[in-house]
């Protein structure tokens, strides 16, 4: 894969084995997310699971303070995964990064960016690495259609939760 525009966004991809039975898949490696400059620490894993092509989730982050780095890792469909530099420092702010992730693809995602995704398959699966605790202290949206980014998804949202929606402009 090729490596992010932007700095503190890494893809990545975990080959699988595979034989008759079916397929053995390592979903995260320490050893591989260390190559790419992040820590390789742990403190919550959960999924996301999309039965419906159409579904729109993010552009969520938690506070530079929070600290948190997330792995983000397709289990089966496929999704355009979008992150956003929100970090008010950085170089990039305002620039987004749009990747097309299948199963074995994945993404490390900095502290202080957005993240958000668009299943292009039904029956996708996602695989968050958080390495630190999720707080809604620290919670942030950015509206996954913000005219001030310009984010070009590939389809129009079928699905989206009413906090992604009613999410207010950035500016």
């Amino acid at each position: 894969m090729e490596a992010s525009a932007i700095d503190g966004v890494e893809p990545f991809q975990i080959e699988p084995f595979e034989d008759e039975r079916g397929l053995w898949q390592r979903v995260w490696d320490r050893a591989t997310i260390e190559t790419l400059g992040f820590t390789g620490e742990v403190a919550q894993i959960s999924i996301s699971v999309n039965p419906l092509k159409g579904t729109l989730r993010g552009l969520h982050y938690l506070v530079p303070e929070a600290r948190e780095t997330k792995t983000v890792f397709c289990a089966s469909g496929a999704v355009q995964d979008v992150v956003l530099d929100v970090r008010a420092d950085s170089e990039t702010f305002g620039d987004y990064v749009d990747l097309r992730l299948r199963p074995g693809m994945g993404v490390v995602v900095s502290p202080g960016m957005a993240h958000g995704f668009l299943s292009l398959e039904p029956n996708t699966l996602l695989v968050y690495i958080m390495s630190a605790p999720y707080s809604s202290n620290y919670e942030r949206s950015v509206r996954w259609n913000d005219p001030s980014f310009g984010i070009d998804w590939l389809l129009e949202p079928k699905f989206i939760s009413n906090k992604d929606i009613s999410t207010s402009d950035f500016f």
